[in-house]
């Protein structure tokens, strides 16, 4: 098959359930072992998920990682009419997924760019992220209360009974963990 001279063409033909859909599955597989860019068509989009989904289960028992690898296949087509969602792993290598998930990577206020740039700050120093939470939220420290004024206080410690009672106040460390999850 491979920059073959001549134009031979084969014909995998037989009554169903003789194998033809996990023959072209594994040709497929084959050639993507072998970095050979392949396109398969179907005139249905039946056709499409049964050679789809043993070609994705062949790829993904192969794989030494969970989905890395995947990368090299993509499956495209109308979602609702494919039901891609009710063949498990398979919205990994549909094209409408992979699109929603680069423009959540590279949205600006919550992309990779600002992930890794939070990540260093939280890492430089922790404590002045923490205390710009706290600083955010109105809570300060009983040295900090009691050396303000009437007012600010009065503020400071309506804020700090709130927090309280609505048990928005976290630990430096739930801090992290809740505000730090995706990185």
């Amino acid at each position: 098959m491979i920059k073959c001279k001549h134009n031979d063409t084969k014909l995998i033909w037989g009554p169903p359930g003789t194998g033809k859909t996990k023959t072209v599955s594994c040709l497929l597989f084959a050639l993507l072992r072998l970095k050979i860019r392949t396109l398969a068509c179907a005139p249905t989009n039946t056709a499409v998920l049964q050679v789809a989904v043993p070609l994705h289960g062949l790829v993904k028992d192969s794989l030494g990682y969970d989905t890395y690898g995947l990368g090299d296949m993509v499956l495209f087509g109308n979602r609702s009419r494919m039901k891609v969602d009710s063949y498990p792993g398979l919205r990994d290598v549909f094209l409408d997924y992979r699109v929603k998930q680069l423009i959540k990577c590279f949205a600006p206020l919550t992309g990779w760019t600002h992930c890794l740039e939070s990540m260093i700050k939280l890492l430089e120093d922790p404590g002045k992220q923490y205390s710009l939470y706290k600083q955010e939220k109105g809570i300060m420290s009983l040295e900090c209360f009691a050396m303000l004024s009437n007012d600010v206080v009065l503020h400071a410690f309506r804020a700090y009974k709130d927090c309280q009672e609505n048990d928005d106040c976290i630990t430096l460390e739930d801090y992290v963990k809740e505000n730090w999850k995706d990185l």
